[in-house]
Parts: C-alpha cells; sequence; structure tokens
C-alpha cells in the first residue's frame, strides 16, 4: 500500500510540476521533471520503469525548453534584464550607420504571454536622426509607417513581400514602436507609460533609444530581427558661421572626417582637447578636400571624397580610434606637443610651404628608406586588397576591389617594367591580366569607417603608393627649425645625399636647447593623384585653400601624374 502511495505522489509531482512550471521558469521545469521521474523509478523499484520514467521527464523538460525559446518568462514581466542597463557601455554613433542597441527593459504581458516588451538604448544622444526601422533587414521609413497612441506601425505591405522578408501578413498589428534621439530634456515616452513603466524613462535620457512591442503569436513564437539605421553625432563646423565652437546645440550633424577627428579629440572619453587645443585653420583645409566631389569608378556619378560613418566606444583605445579615423581619409595628423594644438590633414598634396637645403642650415644626422604604410618595414607593396562597412550589406564588412599599385610591380620586376614599356596603350585590363604572371607584395588593409568601395581603393591606393616612395630624411637644424611647420611639405636639397628639390612632409619637430630635430618623408602628388575633382556642392561658406604656397608648382619633377584609374 505504501509502494502505491508513493507511485501516485510520484506521478503527481511529475505533471503538476511539468505543466505549471513550465509557463513560469523552463529551466526549473526541467530538473523538475527529471528529478520527478528518478522519484518514481525509485518508488517503483522496476528498472524499465526508471528508463521510462527518464524518458518521460526528457520530454517534459525539452517541452519547457521549447517554450524557453519562443516565450519570455513570466519572471521577467516589468523587470531590468540581468546585467543590462542604463550604465552598459554604450557607444558614439559617427556619419550614419546601422545598430541593434541594448535591452535596458523587458517584459510582456497578455494571455499566454503574447505580447512581449523591448526597450533598446541604441547609442549616446542627442543624434541627428532615425532614418530606418528593420525589421528582420526590410527597411521601414516613417513614410511607410502609421502613428497611433500604440506608437508607430508598419504600414500594409504586399503578399510577397511579407513573405520574402519572413513578415506575418498583418504585420501592421503585430508590432509598434516608440523612438526617441537622446538629450537630457527627452519627454517620458507614451509607450513607457502604458506599460506602467514611466520610471524607467529616465534611463534612457541619455540615449537615442527604440521601444517596440511585439505579438509573439502573429510572429509564430519567434522574436523578429530589429535594427535601426540613424545618423549619429553633431559636429563643430569653422565653416559655418552660425556655429559656437563651445555651444554643442549650434551643432549639425555631419560625416566628414575632418570635422569628426576634430569632434573626436575634444571628446571627455578621449583626449579632452579644449577648442583652443584644435588647429581649426587646419581643420577647415581638410573638411574642404574631403567635401570635393570625384568621380566614381563607374566613370558617371560623384562622390564626396572622404566620409566616415561607425560606432566609436568610449572603452575603445583613443590612438588606435583616432588612427582608424585618419585612416578613413588617407590623411595624417599632428599632435599638440610640438605645435600647441591638433593639426588636421586629409588625403591630399599640398604644395611645399619652405625650403631647406643642406649646405648651410644643416647638420646631418642621417636618410634612408622608410614605408609610411607600414611605420619602418622596407616593403613595397605592389596589391592592396582588404574590406570596408559596405553599406549595402548592412553596413557589415565587404571586400572592396584590390588595388594594384603598377609603378611598385614595375620596379620590383623588370620583365613586367619592360612590359609596360612595350605597351603605353595598354588597357587597365591588359595590365592586370599581365601583372598576374609576377609575383606581388600584398598588404591587406581593412577600414573599420569607411563605407564606399571607392574610397576604400582610393585609400588604398594612397597607402601603397606612400610604400612606393618611402625616402625619409633625419636632422639637425639650426635657426630655421624653429620655423619648420610640422605636418605640412618642404622642399629638400641635400648634395651630399643626390637629394635635390625634393617634396618631403614634416613627420616630426623635435626643439631642444641648441637645435630642432626633424623627420621629413618623401612625398609626391602622384600618391594623391585619383579620379577627376569636381566642384563641391556644398553650401558657400568661408573657406580655407589648401595648405601651402601657390607659388610653388603643384606637381613636382620625379613624379608625374597617376590616376587612380591606372592603379586598380
Amino acid at each position: 500500500m505504501a509502494r502505491t502511495l508513493r507511485i501516485l505522489a510520484a506521478c503527481f509531482a511529475l505533471f503538476w510540476g511539468g505543466t505549471t512550471q513550465a509557463h513560469a521558469e523552463p529551466v526549473s521545469t526541467f530538473f523538475i521533471a527529471v528529478g520527478s521521474a528518478v522519484t518514481f523509478g525509485a518508488a517503483s523499484g522496476a528498472t524499465a520503469a526508471w528508463i521510462g520514467a527518464l524518458t518521460v521527464g526528457a520530454v517534459v523538460g525539452g517541452l519547457a525548453l521549447t517554450m524557453m525559446i519562443t516565450r519570455p518568462a513570466i519572471g521577467q514581466q516589468g523587470q531590468t534584464v540581468p546585467s543590462v542597463g542604463a550604465d552598459e557601455p554604450i557607444g558614439h554613433v559617427i556619419g550614419e550607420t546601422i545598430v541593434p542597441g541594448h535591452a535596458v527593459h523587458r517584459h510582456s504581458s497578455g494571455d499566454d504571454n503574447e505580447w512581449f516588451f523591448e526597450s533598446r538604448a541604441l547609442c549616446m544622444g542627442p543624434i541627428e536622426e532615425i532614418v530606418e526601422i528593420r525589421i528582420n533587414d526590410y527597411a521601414l521609413t516613417f513614410s511607410s509607417m502609421t502613428n497611433s497612441e500604440d506608437g508607430f506601425a508598419p504600414s500594409e505591405l504586399s503578399e510577397a513581400t511579407l513573405k520574402a522578408n519572413g513578415l506575418p501578413k498583418d504585420l501592421s498589428e503585430a508590432i509598434f514602436f516608440t523612438v526617441g534621439l537622446g538629450g537630457t530634456s527627452e519627454p517620458v515616452d507614451p509607450m513607457l507609460l502604458e506599460w506602467g513603466n514611466g520610471d524607467a524613462n529616465s534611463r534612457h535620457q541619455p540615449f537615442a533609444y527604440i521601444n517596440f512591442r511585439v505579438n509573439f503569436e502573429k510572429f509564430e513564437g519567434r522574436m523578429p530581427k530589429i535594427t535601426v539605421k540613424l545618423k549619429g553625432e553633431k559636429v563643430y563646423d569653422p565653416r559655418e558661421v552660425s556655429h559656437d565652437e563651445d555651444d554643442a546645440s549650434t551643432w549639425e550633424w555631419s560625416d566628414n572626417t575632418a570635422l569628426i577627428r576634430a569632434w573626436y579629440v575634444r571628446q571627455p572619453w578621449t583626449f579632452a582637447a579644449y577648442a583652443e587645443e584644435v588647429d581649426y585653420d587646419t581643420v577647415t583645409a581638410a573638411a574642404n578636400i574631403d567635401d570635393e566631389l570625384v568621380l566614381k569608378q563607374n566613370g558617371v556619378t560623384y562622390e564626396k571624397r572622404y566620409r566616415c560613418g561607425g560606432l566609436l566606444k568610449e572603452s575603445d583605445d583613443r590612438n588606435s580610434a583616432l588612427a582608424e579615423l585618419t585612416n578613413a581619409c588617407g590623411g595624417w595628423y599632428v599632435e599638440p606637443k610640438p605645435t600647441g594644438k591638433w593639426q588636421f590633414f586629409s588625403g591630399a598634396y599640398m604644395s611645399p610651404v619652405m625650403d631647406i637645403t643642406g649646405d648651410d642650415d644643416v647638420h646631418d644626422i642621417g636618410s634612408g628608406d622608410y614605408s609610411p604604410a607600414s611605420r619602418g618595414a622596407r616593403n613595397r607593396y605592389t596589391r592592396i586588397f582588404g574590406s570596408f562597412q559596405d553599406p549595402a550589406a548592412s553596413y557589415k564588412a565587404n571586400g572592396y576591389p584590390d588595388v594594384l599599385i603598377t609603378q611598385a610591380l614595375a620596379r620590383e620586376h623588370k620583365g613586367f617594367a619592360d612590359w609596360l614599356a612595350a605597351n603605353p596603350s595598354a588597357t587597365q585590363s591588359q595590365i592586370r591580366t599581365q601583372a598576374e604572371s609576377y609575383r606581388d607584395l600584398s598588404l591587406s588593409l581593412d577600414f573599420t569607417f569607411i563605407q564606399s568601395p571607392d574610397q576604400a581603393q582610393r585609400v588604398a591606393h594612397i597607402r601603397g603608393m606612400e610604400a612606393y616612395y618611402q625616402k625619409q630624411w633625419k636632422g639637425e637644424l639650426g635657426g630655421i627649425g624653429l620655423v619648420v611647420p610640422a605636418g605640412q611639405n618642404v622642399r629638400l636639397t641635400d648634395i651630399r645625399y643626390s637629394i635635390e628639390d625634393l617634396p618631403m612632409r614634416v613627420d616630426l619637430v623635435r626643439h631642444e636647447d641648441q637645435s630642432t630635430i626633424v623627420t621629413l618623408s618623401e612625398t609626391n602628388s602622384a600618391i594623391y593623384a585619383g579620379p577627376t575633382i569636381r566642384e563641391s556642392t556644398a553650401p558657400v561658406r568661408p573657406v580655407l585653400p589648401r595648405p601651402g604656397n601657390p607659388d610653388y608648382r603643384d606637381t613636382p619633377d620625379g613624379g608625374g601624374t597617376l590616376t587612380l584609374d591606372e592603379a586598380v
């Protein structure tokens, strides 16, 4: 009799625990079911009963785990997601990109938990604009949505569109959104109030955010993929008379690399530079270069020369992040130590601003070869390949067409040089086919903030040509060293090294007690020569010309010109 009662009690524990606890906590249900099965087996005393009971327990546990995937647990209702909160390191969006955001609040409601609510911080605010909301990568603009007291909802879409994107037939009744651009003045979100969580709105105020409410039943028990395309930080533009360098409320959105680099070094979580510590004359000149319209590889359309976009986190190494931003424009920068100010330059040839001769003013220390692309390696890369952040692939990394550095390959292989000389009218296709016969030295160059394959090729061409022109000169200067401009170009003559009238960029200036030590690297207009430049469509602003002295010739001897079409 006692044995029979133990069996009945075990059965009751198995089925009561499985049907009730599975809805509340699936993982616990699995162990309850298995534990109940073991109890049943022990009570029956039969090996077969043990095996059968374990099987039943596993089935119940498996069903519970399935419920965990397709249903939010009741225990999450109205509660902050564990280990995710407003202090989560949320990034800063520069330019334009797509982000998934970080969940800061979740709960469920309704019969059988069919409604699921989630609030996500997208990035630090305030931002310029939320451009699109994507459901399973299908883009919805606000013009394609209706707005009601429930929030934004998708308008009716064709059955073919819904099916192709894995969306339910009644999508307009299956999901609702509310959004905010961030900032301390952000009002309380109505969806948070509706769900009785208005106090959670304070978690949003620093961030741009999205709230959404999903009907699980209409999505067949699965959570759709939600991402957001947005335009991020507003930056100071010294060319805009309405902008105040110390009043961020006057700034505007831009994806100009020079403006974003200047903005970056002023952030308290990077270099915390004051406005007066940034040389905005160089920023203006670099921004003008970035805004130039250049012909794309298709030979028909134009794009701005240098843009950038992506996500910056406060935990990023600041020097690495600034280097990646600088790489987006094929440029360079000067830290404030030698000049007292941050100076920024974009990838374009600048005419020399002064002459340095080795006859009178210079006590030489040495000279040699080096590669700016690899900082010290004596490699002469003949082919550059890598990835950029492709907007057509939701801003994920994608490969850009590799860039052939024809001059470098010709220098390394006499046979290829002879073929070029014998075929001066060869097409790019023929040149590339011929180049395949020769071993090349390739460099992988991935771009974190470039979002155009044409721009990626332009910058890859610059870095490859910098490696081609490798002369470096280091010297100790007398009085003239006090006025050598870091970051700018000079013209060097040093007959001891057969250097005559050679354009060099000033990489380093170090002032000592009785002299100035400078490091120069060879430059050339061919490094930056590329597609046809067209006048910028930007509004008329007070601008500065490119740095340099217009009295000097722009195309120095020894380099000629090289179009991007000849390099790729």
